[in-house]
């Protein structure tokens, strides 16, 4: 999967596949078919699927590499899984594609492959293809050019003919992926953050910086879209969604994503919560989650104030223990600021 964004407004989502035959007389046809719900091989050789569709899900896809004359010739069909109108379903040909958005090519002469291919250490002509797809110019051609899916798995396999329907020869798979277009899905990591400063205000507690300076979104699917958060109170970049969470205020707030694709203004939303550290006892929040989150709080600030001073990341393993471990037990008795003090801390082991 690639994203060409030579024009950061309107990026273009490509996906890339491959496959090697060991026949290259006549025909060959190569089947690439990606679900939306889980699916497994059975050893039966039959399949087992999550799909509700009549074994598959609505929008499920069927990209068909069709190779004439022994491979030289590429011609690509797509497929969509759709109701038939007779209370069933079936895949329904939308695009026989061609050079304006997709490309397919068999290896002309032969190949070394340091790998092996069939007992062989090179592929004869014809034997590897292998096509890159524009998806966000395919699903703009469909009759509803502002779909966008999410896959799980896809499976791959040769058969007789391009008909979905056609006589199976061999397959690989399902293999899993996170194949996710014309749509997106963001999350933070962590989704959970506990302020060092417990009101969330860096004015009081400068040294909340040495803990973690921006949380980034991941992304999956379409990029160089815009961020948003309600209620306010939340400190995020409108550009790159990356959170200021020392310098927000404790709440729970839904982070929203605005993104554009084949003209089709789209959302997707995720959470993101700030709670009180323990730190401050009277700040507010739920105070057990970050009790019970150390890795969030004092391992995390540790990790980063060490990495900030040189200290190479990979040359570092941070564990967190929570309450498992304290110097003064506070379940005997109430514990005083000191005490509170004395059990956060950081200890260091120096293994050579």
């Amino acid at each position: 999967m690639a994203m060409d964004e030579s024009v950061p407004s309107d990026p273009q989502q490509w996906l890339m596949l491959g496959a090697d035959r060991r026949s290259t007389n006549g025909t060959s046809y190569i089947d690439f078919e990606f679900f939306q719900a889980g699916i497994t091989a059975n050893p039966d050789f039959t399949f087992t699927s999550l799909g509700h569709d009549g074994g598959r899900t609505i929008n499920d896809i069927l990209l068909t590499f069709e190779y004439g004359n022994g491979g030289s010739n590429v011609n690509i069909y797509c497929y969509l899984w759709e109701p038939d109108g007779a209370e069933g379903f079936e895949y329904t040909l939308y695009v026989i594609l061609s050079n304006y958005n997709a490309f397919g090519q068999t290896n002309l002469v032969s190949v070394d492959v340091p790998f092996g291919a069939f007992n062989a250490l090179t592929y004869d002509p014809y034997q590897f293809a292998e096509g890159g797809l524009n998806l966000t110019d395919i699903f703009g051609g469909l009759p509803d050019p502002c779909l966008g899916v999410s896959f799980s798995n896809v499976l791959i396999k040769t058969k007789n003919s391009t008909a979905p329907t056609a006589a199976l020869n061999d397959f690989v798979g399902p293999i899993s992926v996170g194949l996710t277009i014309n749509t997106a899905e963001i999350f933070n990591d962590p989704s959970v953050y506990c302020s060092t400063t417990g009101s969330g205000g860096l004015g009081i507690n400068p040294s909340a910086r040495y803990r973690m300076v921006g949380i980034a979104p991941t992304i999956t699917g379409v990029q160089n879209g815009t961020f948003s958060a309600s209620p306010a109170g939340l400190v995020i970049d409108a550009n790159t969604g990356i959170i200021d969470a020392d310098n927000s205020n404790i709440g729970t707030y839904t982070i929203t994503y605005t993104y554009t694709t084949n003209g089709c203004i789209k959302t997707t939303e995720t959470s993101f919560q700030i709670y009180g550290n323990p730190d401050a006892p009277t700040s507010g929040g739920d105070q057990s989650e970050c009790q019970q989150a150390p890795i969030q709080t004092l391992t995390a600030a540790t990790r980063s104030w060490l990495i900030e001073k040189g200290v190479a990341a990979e040359r570092l393993t941070a564990q967190g223990f929570g309450e498992s471990q304290p110097l003064i037990d506070c379940n005997e008795g109430p514990c005083s600021d000191d005490d509170h003090q004395l059990n956060r801390r950081s200890v260091f082991l120096v293994q050579k």
